[in-house]
């Protein structure tokens, strides 16, 4: 689950709901090619079984985190 994130991916996820979910937005912010922040959410979805094309599992994936700490 989400415990099981790296900072990384936690990083591409913020970024990538601040960006409205704009994965070109979120590389240029992150510095990274667009092919890597695909990466990264792919491997997001798969460890917490969310889709983060979905408005609704990306703010339950942010409130998860915020709730983390």
């Amino acid at each position: 689950g989400l415990d099981t994130l790296d900072a990384p991916a936690v990083e591409t996820l913020l970024a990538y709901a601040a960006c409205d979910f704009n994965a070109g937005a979120t590389a240029r912010r992150l510095h990274l090619h667009t092919n890597t922040v695909h990466y990264r959410l792919r491997r997001i979805e798969r460890v917490t079984g969310r889709d983060v094309r979905r408005f609704a599992d990306v703010v339950d994936l942010v409130a998860g985190l915020r709730l983390l700490g």
